[in-house]
């Protein structure tokens, strides 16, 4: 499971009094109190109280609030399936303690943290009475007219938690009309506030936000289907599949997957962060349509090149008269890609690099920076990625790497003592920009045409390369 990393910093505000000469004690920063909560958490209910009081009251910090109950706390009240006794202990005194906490910030003055806190309380008390039907039903009722009040269904990660609640109460024969009425409200809501953003432009939080909408979305579309499909209602599920197809994580979605990778993990208590290959399955049951079928394997196979091996063998299977493979799996990167930036890498010291100079050739930028711990645990592979296939493909392929918010001395000295060979530059602002690089290492894989795509940080970078470019 990923671990949430805080990297937020705050300059210490000193005040100094000229007549006393003495220092006034600096407020700390919001990662004291984010992590102050999180050791007390499962020890002491009041010691964690004073923690999230503190970051609750502070509005400047309400992004760092909600990581911190709905992707780390909430934890608190799921028990994995597969504990041992030792580990069902464990985790019944961390939600015992966890329980406390909720009552605490339910009773706070904050309002910030009273509504933060109620989804999920509704959550946890479905839990709590599941095999209690009226208590269940009456729980519904007040979560109706909560989710009715609510305006957008990121609140608070409000969708997520009536999804969770509509998988407890869904099981229940005689609180069905319920659960129907939770989920046809979250489902309506997710679609209507679908955002409608420039990815381009976009900063890391809009994206992150267009990235969560989407995946709530497609697994709403997905239950819907696999409900049909249940009742034996195949024809009208179609639809269903394949709006779960259209809204599954995209490239884009995929580099910022952080926007729904912890409701992911609640709802399935495991990594799917796709519902592609249920469409794919349901049409090859359904449909002779080869073109739709192609349209989708393409559609896969760029998402996550791990898929390109069934493109190439059902496109070989029925359109091997339209030309190569190779050409076809060409044209569709170019026809989904961005264009590239004119210019855009011309003049980066300390060595000049212009697309234009090396036209016909798949280009890898990597965008990184010696401060940065990620971008140095890749380096080995990266460098080894150089030795054995960017130097022996020169003609087919070249590795191009930008340091970023660093010194020419310190890039020199790094790659020195590190005994790395990769080719470098000093990223200028305008680089940055054009490429819309929102963290680091970030990597760009530009086409032969001058095409190019953003490769997701979470994927297997090396694997993406090698199945793009044919390497």
């Amino acid at each position: 499971m990923k671990h949430i990393i805080v990297t937020l910093l705050l300059l210490p505000a000193c005040i100094f009094s000229i007549h006393a000469q003495t220092v006034s004690p600096a407020r700390p920063g919001p990662s004291y109190y984010f992590n102050g909560f999180v050791d007390h958490a499962e020890k002491n209910a009041d010691s964690a109280m004073y923690y999230i009081r503190q970051l609750a009251a502070e509005p400047k910090f309400a992004s760092l609030l909600q990581e911190l109950l709905h992707n780390s706390f909430a934890q608190s009240f799921r028990t994995p399936p597969k504990a041992d006794t030792n580990q069902k202990i464990y985790f019944t005194n961390k939600r015992r303690i966890a329980e406390q906490v909720l009552d605490s910030m339910l009773a706070a003055s904050n309002k910030t943290l009273v509504d933060a806190a109620q989804p999920i309380y509704y959550w946890a008390k479905a839990m709590e009475n599941e095999n209690d039907p009226p208590a269940l039903s009456r729980l519904c009722n007040d979560f109706i007219a909560l989710l009715r009040t609510v305006k957008y269904p990121d609140e608070n990660r409000l969708a997520r938690y009536a999804l969770l609640i509509h998988k407890i109460v869904n099981s229940k024969q005689a609180l069905h009309q319920q659960a129907d009425e939770i989920f046809a409200l979250t489902m309506q809501a997710l679609k209507e506030n679908q955002p409608n953003i420039n990815t381009d432009s976009a900063t890391r939080q809009q994206l992150q936000q267009r990235a969560w909408y989407r995946y709530l979305y497609a697994y709403t579309n997905f239950v819907n289907a696999n409900a049909l499909v249940k009742a034996k209602n195949d024809n009208a599920a179609g639809g269903y599949f394949k709006n779960a197809f259209d809204y599954s994580p995209d490239l884009t979605d995929k580099a910022n997957s952080a926007g729904y990778f912890y409701d992911m993990l609640f709802l399935f208590g495991k990594e799917k962060d796709s519902f592609r290959e249920e469409y794919l399955n349901y049409i090859t049951n359904n449909s002779t349509d080869t073109a739709n079928t192609l349209s989708m394997l393409v559609t896969m196979a760029l998402t996550d090149p791990v898929h390109k091996k069934d493109l190439q063998f059902f496109y070989n299977k029925h359109y091997a008269d339209k030309g190569s493979f190779d050409d076809f799996w060409l044209n569709s990167i170019n026809n989904t890609a961005k264009e590239l930036p004119e210019d855009a890498l011309v003049k980066l010291a300390p060595a000049e690099f212009a697309i234009s100079a090396i036209k016909g050739k798949w280009i890898l930028l990597d965008f990184w920076g010696t401060w940065c711990i990620p971008c140095r645990k890749e380096h080995p592979a990266l460098q080894n990625f150089y030795t054995h296939f960017s130097k022996t493909q020169d003609k087919k392929f070249k590795l191009f790497t930008i340091a970023c918010r660093d010194t020419i001395t310190k890039v020199n000295d790094y790659m020195k003592k590190e005994k790395y060979s990769f080719p470098f530059a000093m990223a200028n602002s305008s680089i940055v920009q054009e490429f819309n690089v929102k963290g680091y290492p970030t990597k760009i894989l530009i086409t032969p045409q001058g095409k190019y795509v953003t490769i997701p940080f979470s994927s297997d970078w090396l694997n993406f390369v090698k199945q793009y470019t044919g390497l």
